[in-house]
Parts: C-alpha cells; sequence; structure tokens
C-alpha cells in the first residue's frame, strides 16, 4: 500500500495516524528509526467503519497518557447507545472477575492489511443491565450492541480499542490506533471527562482498564447456573477468581470451556443470565 514517508518526532507522533506496524516501531523508547503516516490511500479509513457511539468528545487519547499507556480512546458519553463499528460477530460479553468493568469484544470479518488476521474491537465501561448481544451472535455495521456507562470508572464513557493480533484481551502494546479509521474525528486538544457531572477530568487512579483479569462470559455463567456461579464467586477473594480455580469448581476441562464457549444462547437463557449477572 502507498505510504507517505516522514521522519519521527516526538511532537508530530501527537497528532498522527499509524498502522499498527507502525506503531510497533514507536514502542521502542528513544529510536530514530523512519515511520510511515498514512494519507489518502489509508486502507484502514477505505473500510468505511461506523463510529462506536453518539459523541465524538474525545476525553482520554490512545497511547502514551502520563504515566500509563493506554490501549484505545476513551469517548465521553452517558448512557448512549454503543455500536458495533463493522460486521462480524460477538467473541466476548460479560464481566471481568471484579464484577466492575462489563465489556463486549467483536471479531470482525475486515482484515488487517498488514497481518491477515481478522480485526478485533473491544467496548468497556458498559452497563450492567444493557448489554444486547453475546458470544457467537452475529452483529452488522451500525448494531447497537449495549449502552454506555460508569462500570469500572470513576466518571461515564466509552473505552473503544483495537487490534490486529486476533486477540480478545490485547497487552499493552498489542492495540493500535483507532484513528486510522476515523482521522477526521481526531479532535486537536481533549474533553474534560465529566465525572459526576462535575466537569473533573478522570484521574488515572479512577480507570479500571483490565489488563490479564479473567473473563467471565455469559455464556459460562449460564452453563453453571448464575445462582451456582455467583455463590461461588462471592464466596471467594478476587484474587481466586480465575478461569483456572472456576474450572476446578465445577469440574470442567479446556474442552468443556471450549465447546461451552461454541454454544448459543437462546432470547430467554440470555436475559436470565443477563439480569442475574445485573442483580448480583
Amino acid at each position: 500500500m502507498k505510504k507517505l514517508n516522514v521522519l519521527m518526532c516526538s511532537m508530530f507522533l501527537v497528532g498522527s495516524i499509524f498502522a499498527p506496524s507502525v506503531m510497533a516501531a514507536t514502542n521502542n523508547k528513544g529510536s530514530d528509526e523512519e515511520i510511515k503516516a498514512m494519507g489518502s490511500d489509508d486502507p484502514y479509513q477505505n473500510m468505511r467503519w461506523a463510529w462506536p457511539t453518539t459523541s465524538t468528545k474525545i476525553t482520554d487519547d490512545y497511547g502514551d497518557v502520563g504515566d500509563r499507556w493506554h490501549k484505545g480512546i476513551d469517548i465521553g458519553v452517558k448512557k448512549k447507545d454503543v455500536y458495533s463499528v463493522a460486521e462480524g460477530k460477538v467473541i466476548q460479553s460479560g464481566h471481568f472477575k471484579d464484577r466492575v468493568t462489563y465489556a463486549i469484544t467483536i471479531e470482525h470479518n475486515d482484515r488487517d492489511p498488514d497481518t491477515n488476521k481478522k480485526l478485533i474491537t473491544r467496548y468497556l465501561h458498559l452497563e450492567p443491565k444493557e448489554l444486547y448481544y453475546t458470544t457467537n451472535e452475529k452483529v452488522k455495521k451500525g448494531t447497537t450492541i449495549a449502552m454506555s456507562g460508569t462500570s469500572g470508572a470513576t466518571g461515564y464513557h466509552l473505552h473503544f480499542d483495537v487490534n490486529a493480533k486476533g486477540l480478545e484481551k490485547p497487552g499493552d502494546r498489542d492495540t493500535f490506533s483507532p484513528w486510522v479509521f476515523w482521522p477526521e474525528n481526531r479532535p486537536d486538544s481533549l474533553s474534560p471527562l465529566d465525572v459526576q457531572g462535575h466537569g473533573e477530568h478522570e484521574q488515572e487512579n479512577g480507570h479500571t482498564h483490565p489488563e490479564d483479569e479473567d473473563f467471565f462470559d455469559f455464556l459460562v455463567i449460564s452453563y453453571v447456573g448464575s445462582d451456582a456461579f455467583y455463590s461461588w464467586f462471592y464466596s471467594v477473594e478476587e484474587s481466586e477468581r480465575t478461569t483456572e480455580n472456576f474450572k476446578k469448581q465445577f469440574n470442567l476441562s479446556d474442552n468443556d470451556i471450549e465447546e461451552i464457549m461454541n454454544t448459543k444462547l437462546t432470547q430467554e437463557e440470555k436475559a436470565e443470565v443477563i439480569n442475574a449477572s445485573a442483580n448480583q
């Protein structure tokens, strides 16, 4: 693909749009190697993805933010629709081990031009009772999948990230800049996040962006039964709420988990497990 070559400098990094292969180069501190910024031939922008929600107010950008690395972008929005950016299949829906951050993860039909892997997007901090799709359900571009919320955060917003490595739970350096899809939406400056209506900017220690935490999908909760699952869940310390301990508790093998994750809930089962999760 045709790309514009430019020399890297710290000021340029702030306002540029990067491909996944570019970000791998910029992760090395002190690197002087050349980077490639995409212009009108941007293959990601040409995918014509939908914007993931109703607001374009950015409260936290992608990349090196203060003393931490931010895997995606935060969009300042309160209890509004969250959309699938493109056609694909839900591969995770549920909450993390602390039952604070609710999220949906989607594997899209679009493939990354560099890795040829299907692009994967995540949508975090959703309203617990407002996740409308469970694992293995297909969605179209623009499908309303959830409602933005404040689960796992001090202020209402939607965290959105994307990776080209086929990862359901990407690490810090596994994602790439979402701005390659919507360069026209990138703000010159960031807007303050409305925390409880006071207009304060969200503090880093008020952010819960799960790293290696175990994710409890609605499918596995439904399989063992909501009552049994949450009875175990609240009987152990948070640090013990791991997939391995879950499998031991319910005598499940890796093959069992894989089989469970390949099932599909009926509308009644989906409603039951979502409501049970939100009411705990």
